[in-house]
């Protein structure tokens, strides 16, 4: 069966767990309960592991008797290893063991040691079907404003260098081709200080 509360508690607390799985399921909440649903021919541990495995709640029956077992202790640390929502329901002042108060040490606490039983079980009942249809409010996602490109830059083609050539002379006066960079012309002596460009 499908469900959606884990009952843990001490064996010698087993008519008070049983009177809170009753009143849980009369509110329409299903809860696995051992022995009850250990199902014949299954390993006990590892059905008890199963059932706080896939639970959303765990009320723990907190009392002198559980804080002492070693068995609650392990199912409590389980369940708070899963990030299960864990409720004490303590029926006694007795002390709470280290152990157990390590995992609900911080956790709020519902009193039930003064009567009527029936009060403290219909605010058991609320409180876990409140925490049931709890649903986290949406995180409101920051948009952050759109940032406006702008145009790429074209890359300007590479300029092509024009260069100075500098070409052959020649003498003005008697047309002999003059040596590069040479000021007069090494026949006539005619100066010579022209340069073509292209």
């Amino acid at each position: 069966m499908a469900h959606e509360v884990f009952i843990c508690y001490s064996s010698h607390d087993v008519t008070i767990a049983d009177t809170i799985c009753g009143s849980l399921e009369s509110n329409h909440l299903k809860c696995w309960i051992a022995p009850r649903d250990v199902l014949p021919g299954q390993l006990w541990g590892e059905s008890v592991a199963d059932a706080i495995d896939s639970s959303r709640i765990v009320v723990l029956v907190l009392s002198s008797n559980s804080s002492n077992s070693s068995q609650v202790t392990r199912e409590v640390e389980r369940a708070a290893s899963n990030n299960a929502t864990i409720i004490p329901f303590r029926i006694d002042d007795a002390p709470i063991s280290r152990a157990i108060g390590f995992f609900v040490g911080s956790r709020h606490w519902l009193n039930a040691q003064t009567p009527p039983l029936k009060d403290h079980l219909k605010q058991l009942a609320d409180t876990v079907k409140q925490l049931l249809n709890y649903e986290p409010a949406p995180q409101e996602i920051i948009t952050m404003p759109k940032i406006k490109e702008k145009p790429a830059v074209p890359i300007k083609e590479e300029t092509e260098v024009v260069k100075t050539v500098q070409q052959a002379l020649h003498c003005p006066k008697c047309g002999i081709e003059v040596r590069l960079g040479a000021r007069f012309c090494h026949k006539c002596g005619t100066p010579v200080y022209e340069t073509q460009q292209y």
